[in-house]
């Protein structure tokens, strides 16, 4: 029988980069990356791999105080996800002091008792702090990057395989991928979130909610499946700024 994989999660601040830092982990542009803050409100999850261990990376969106009943749903998916994980980074921007924010992201990490890595990003930028400076969040394991020009994040990869197993982990093989398209607004997360169980995705009566693309892994009747919800499909030159 398959054994499950290991979870790594990616948490932090908006605008810390850890979308950029997904993407770089992944070698490709999966998850929506723009100078904005808030980019992200789903999870976005994806497989990667690293000197024969293999681990599902989830980047979330940027954590913070929940204003209304949306924003609501988007910190609980977070929360989630570190409860999930086996291993998480929490990712803050060197170039600023850590603030309020950091220090709620860290510690909801390290309540979780998980593996939790510090990321400082954007080291490459002036005026980049010391690591001093975020010593008091707590973390022991620090690791300084720049996702934007790749640097520092094989020093990730390999803190990372330290706390998964040494053995190549599999899953199911032939696994059925299934996609919801659509307009948007016509309920396409709402039908993902029935299927996984879960409030899995982003729902709200305004249209565009979804903006990556939301997977998760079920089975059924010992079928593997992969649900995929979609952003809506709209015409040209209606897309949302940064996106």
């Amino acid at each position: 029988m398959a054994t499950k994989l290991p979870t790594v999660a990616i948490i932090g601040r908006a605008n810390a980069g850890k979308s950029s830092l997904f993407n770089r982990i992944m070698h490709s542009q999966q998850a929506i990356v723009a100078r904005e803050a808030g980019t992200t409100r789903d999870n976005v999850i994806g497989k990667a791999s690293y000197k024969g261990r293999d681990f599902w990376l989830v980047d979330t969106a940027g954590l913070k105080p929940a204003e209304d009943e949306f924003e609501a749903n988007i910190q609980d998916q977070i929360t989630e996800a570190a409860e999930a994980a086996d291993v998480i980074l929490v990712v803050v921007d060197s170039t600023k002091y850590s603030s309020d924010g950091d220090r709620r992201v860290a510690k909801t990490a390290l309540k979780s008792r998980k593996p939790v890595i510090l990321i400082t990003n954007k080291v490459d930028l002036k005026g980049s702090l010391p690591d001093s400076e975020f010593l008091r969040l707590g973390i022991k394991s620090i690791i300084r990057t720049s996702a934007e020009h790749n640097s520092g994040i094989t020093d990730i990869l390999s803190e990372i395989c330290q706390h998964i197993p040494a053995k190549k982990q599999t899953e199911p093989s032939e696994t059925l991928k299934i996609a919801l398209i659509g307009r948007p607004n016509v309920g396409k997360s709402s039908l993902f979130n029935t299927l996984a169980g879960k409030q899995q995705a982003i729902v709200a009566s305004r249209a565009g909610t979804t903006r990556d693309v939301n997977r998760v892994r079920l089975q059924y009747h010992g079928q593997a499946l992969e649900l995929l919800d979609t952003a809506g499909i709209r015409r040209q030159g209606k897309q949302e700024v940064g996106i």
